[in-house]
């Protein structure tokens, strides 16, 4: 099965985190990626381990946590990367569970989108796009006519949308957009290495 992690506390808050597969096509260039495949295919014991969560095991990871604790879809991969990703959060949603998105959107359809917008305020922690960046080789974003969509109808229907973004400036066309919806992003987010992946005198560790 793909990974998910303990229960920890975050901003006060206790969650868990979910990494819906392994592998992760976006490729930012901070997430230790390499790392992570080699440290989960250790752990086959001569079997070629799963590497994409299925909609079962999450269920079962459902099962066993306690009330209070949210499911955070982030880990380490974009969450929709996995086709059942939306299943999932659906099956949390409707056992009244609290969930926590933070997504890049690679992955997400039209239909996907229609359930993030719909998602009640109550029900959602914290909900955060990682725009891509204007920079080269930072990041694997496909950014069509779909990706543009997506972003205008979560844009639209909620008011809790955090922007994230690393480097100079997000692309220009998703800058263009944001500018539409009357967003003004002021500075980019602090880069956090994920497992000694960055190393910079400013990185957040």
């Amino acid at each position: 099965m793909a990974r998910y992690s303990s229960p920890r506390e975050i901003f006060g808050q206790i969650v868990l985190e979910i990494t819906t597969r392994i592998g992760c096509g976006v490729g930012c260039r901070f997430c230790p990626q390499s790392r992570l495949a080699s440290a989960y295919s250790a752990r086959g014991e001569g079997r070629r381990p799963e590497h994409l969560m299925t909609l079962d095991t999450f269920a079962a990871c459902v099962e066993r946590l306690p009330a209070y604790v949210e499911i955070d879809f982030s880990g380490f991969a974009e969450p929709w990367l996995n086709p059942d990703c939306t299943k999932m959060l659906r099956h949390a949603l409707e056992r009244d569970r609290r969930v926590r998105v933070h997504t890049t959107l690679q992955g997400v359809e039209i239909s996907d989108a229609a359930v993030l917008a719909a998602v009640p305020p109550d029900k959602i922690g914290w909900f955060s796009l990682h725009l891509p960046s204007r920079d080269a080789g930072l990041e694997r974003f496909r950014i069509d006519g779909e990706y543009l969509e997506v972003l205008h109808l979560i844009l639209d229907a909620r008011r809790d949308v955090k922007l994230v973004y690393h480097g100079s400036g997000v692309d220009a066309r998703v800058e263009n957009l944001l500018a539409r919806h009357g967003i003004q992003l002021t500075q980019p987010r602090r880069t956090h290495t994920r497992a000694g992946n960055v190393i910079c005198p400013t990185c957040k560790r």
